[in-house]
């Protein structure tokens, strides 16, 4: 438990109609430990003698893990390692078994629901549940259920309570401070929080994808570039440009998940307000502000825009992809050439090392003659020559002569194949991208 931090924020109708119908900023937020959080849940505030609409009372426990310098595993690990806080929640009927199953089994995905219905653990009537939890990625992560636990007619009940799991750098105070949602011709509610959740999200993700869009901008400027870089180089920047596409592709994946979470918590939270408009004499005190519905339609339709962004910022990405694929594959390609055409640079200079070999090859002939057994130099008047020197003239003769042709052979096939326009073709187009 020592992992965790609690916060605690109550507060009523009365207030928020003080406050010229807004939550007030700063938050007053009481600093809880595990059992003060307990007790926070489970305490049930009386009215102050004010009318019904004042007596009103609105719950947030707001449950971060500790800073661990950006660790995202180790604090959602603690996070979610919170027993007692969620049995507390469930006694009191804060959340529900969909969501406890959710903290309990660590389940990270994007979830959107909402409920409206009886209680299932306690006597009073509860007409309104939502869940919504963001997909687990680099993100700030928040997971949210907000709960009214009765109609507003029971005396001194709690009217709407609110339970949060949220990274350490989750700015809560941010998003819900200083609402204008709320209507002076209505009860106030706390179906504000799912819907500052959109903004929030909104707001995120609008802001991350145009860093995205910046850095594929850079990137194409990055790769248009026409500085003078050796082959080798080349490849090397090409590399570490391809490199970054793959990092701006998971960050568009991750953008994109965000937006179909944020687009299905639009979507549900306009069915509830359809489904309760419906609901007529079902129960007249769950009434939603004509603005609350106009300001979520507004943050949908916004969302909905994004999907062009996406679409667009995807395309380029894989664009960038096979740029940079073709421009390694054609680098490849003319290091093959260059080495290549090194390879025959090298014979070239090993025939002129060969020739020279055989130009000497008449006097190492002369030398080694000279030097053999067969002559007696020192003989008077007698033949010097060995009688078999003849058979050496025709043996030798013919061999040095086939040796001849056939490096003349090879040399003539060899300066064709070179010739070849193509290759020489394909090799100045390389060289000079």
């Amino acid at each position: 438990m020592s992992g965790l931090t609690y916060r605690g924020l109550l507060t009523t109708a009365a207030a928020i109609k003080g406050s010229k119908w807004k939550i007030e900023s700063p938050m007053e937020w009481e600093i809880l430990d595990t059992e003060q959080a307990k007790s926070f849940i489970k305490t049930v505030p009386t009215k102050n003698g004010s009318t019904d609409r004042e007596g009103n009372y609105f719950k947030i426990l707001l449950v971060q893990p500790l800073d661990r310098s950006g660790n995202r595993d180790i604090e959602r690990n603690e996070l979610f390692d919170c027993p007692e806080i969620l049995e507390a929640a469930w006694e009191a009927n804060w959340i529900g078994s969909s969501f406890r199953y959710y903290i309990e089994m660590g389940v990270m995905g994007p979830i959107v629901s909402v409920e409206v219905g009886g209680s299932v653990n306690s006597g009073s009537a509860l007409h309104t549940r939502v869940i919504a939890q963001t997909p687990k990625d680099t993100l700030p992560f928040v997971s949210i259920v907000v709960t009214r636990l009765n109609d507003g007619k029971q005396p001194g009940g709690v009217s709407w309570v609110c339970l949060v799991f949220a990274d350490p750098d989750m700015d809560l105070d941010g998003s819900i401070a200083n609402l204008s949602d709320f209507d002076i011709h209505i009860l106030p509610h706390f179906m504000v929080l799912p819907t500052c959740l959109v903004q929030w999200q909104l707001e995120h993700t609008i802001n991350e994808l145009d860093y995205l869009k910046e850095r594929i901008v850079a990137q194409d400027e990055k790769m248009n570039e026409k500085a003078p870089l050796t082959p080798l180089d080349t490849i090397k920047k090409l590399k570490e440009i391809r490199n970054q596409v793959f990092k701006s592709e998971k960050e568009h994946h991750v953008l994109r998940r965000r937006w179909l979470f944020q687009q299905d918590l639009t979507e549900k939270l306009l069915e509830h307000f359809q489904t309760i408009k419906m609901r007529k004499g079902f129960d007249d005190a769950v009434i939603y502000p004509r603005q609350l519905c106009y300001n979520v339609r507004i943050r949908s339709n916004q969302s909905s825009i994004l999907q062009y962004d996406l679409d667009t910022a995807l395309e380029k990405i894989k664009l960038q992809h096979a740029e940079i694929d073709r421009n390694i594959n054609d680098m490849i390609a003319l290091n093959s050439c260059i080495a290549a055409d090194a390879a025959r640079r090298d014979s070239s200079f090993m025939k002129t090392v060969t020739i020279f070999t055989l130009l000497f090859l008449p006097g190492t002939f002369v030398a080694a003659l000279y030097s053999m057994s067969m002559f007696t130099w020192e003989a008077d008047g007698s033949l010097v020559m060995s009688p078999h020197v003849g058979m050496y003239i025709v043996i030798a003769t013919p061999l040095v002569l086939a040796l001849f042709t056939i490096w003349a052979i090879w040399a003539i096939w060899g300066g064709r194949s070179r010739r070849n326009p193509d290759a020489n073709l394909r090799l100045q187009k390389l060289s000079t991208k």
